[in-house]
């Protein structure tokens, strides 16, 4: 079964280092022309103005005419911007969708994140038609000399599921919230959050197979930090005391439930390291 890759490249005016941005699709586009496998085809979604670099030759541009909007000056609270953000995603992902075999499988992979040149040899050789998850991989920080293990990495990482076109609601022509399907589209958590106890399979792939770039200024993570610092009140240095005590009774609760959730299983970072050299040849083409 093919693979198709689907980049949706953020809006020029929402990235605050567009040399980064142009850098970083450098380094994925290379990482995927670098698979092992020629199972794939790759759909780069960007707007029709945007520059992006030289498009390899096996992979497919897609132009969107789609308007900047400062959502973090406009809406109030993160649950906004992250609602926001999957729809705005889910809106490019839909561009690349329409020109698919949706009996094939898809993967939308973050405009600065990085692959394993083994993943879609894996994936195509194997009979499944439920969900792959990247449940262990890499962070890393550009100019780092190395990168840490991250396990339930795809809790944190956008490029890390990998399924079948049709299981998506956007597949359903007859699906009616279509803002729904757009937010299903660019969220990598919420098939996994209606599929964690049931529904349709998911199995892990049995190797650290993305790399979650980290701590750059283009990064949503790094603009929630700041935009949260911002508005930082005295009240809410109690917000840690209970983000900690939710997560703890999160994790008593899957432990003692009758389905655990593939979720909580593992410690989601460790402090091993390993030598961003060692996967070079692997993730950077």
């Amino acid at each position: 079964m093919n693979v198709n890759f689907i980049i949706p490249i953020r809006h020029p005016n929402s990235v605050d280092n567009k040399r980064d941005q142009y850098n970083f699709l450098r380094d994925l586009f290379a990482s995927i022309s670098n698979q092992s496998s020629r199972s794939f085809r790759c759909f780069v979604v960007c707007n029709r103005e945007q520059i992006p670099p030289d498009i390899p030759l096996n992979f497919t541009r897609v132009d969107v005419d789609m308007p900047h909007f400062d959502y973090r000056s406009t809406v109030s609270s993160t649950g906004q911007i992250h609602n926001y953000i999957r729809l705005d995603k889910g809106k490019r992902v839909a561009a690349a969708f329409d020109l698919l075999d949706h009996s094939e499988s898809v993967m939308v992979v973050d405009d600065d994140d990085l692959l394993s040149n083994r993943l879609v040899d894996f994936v195509s050789s194997e009979k499944f038609d439920g969900i792959w998850t990247i449940d262990r991989g890499y962070g890393w920080q550009t100019g780092s000399g190395s990168a840490y293990l991250i396990n339930q990495f795809h809790r944190i990482c956008g490029s890390s599921l990998i399924l079948p076109a049709f299981r998506y609601k956007y597949s359903n022509k007859e699906y009616l919230d279509i803002a729904e399907a757009y937010r299903e589209l660019g969220s990598h958590r919420i098939i996994v959050n209606e599929n964690a106890h049931g529904g349709l399979p998911i199995r892990r792939v049995p190797f650290r197979a993305s790399i979650y770039r980290r701590g750059h200024i283009n990064s949503e993570e790094t603009k929630n930090l700041v935009t949260q610092a911002k508005r930082l009140q005295v009240s809410d240095y109690l917000a840690p005391a209970m983000r900690l005590k939710n997560r703890l009774l999160s994790r008593l609760k899957e432990r003692f439930s009758k389905k655990p959730s593939i979720i909580f299983e593992h410690r989601v970072m460790e402090w091993r390291r390993v030598s961003i050299s060692r996967l070079q040849d692997e993730f950077f083409g």
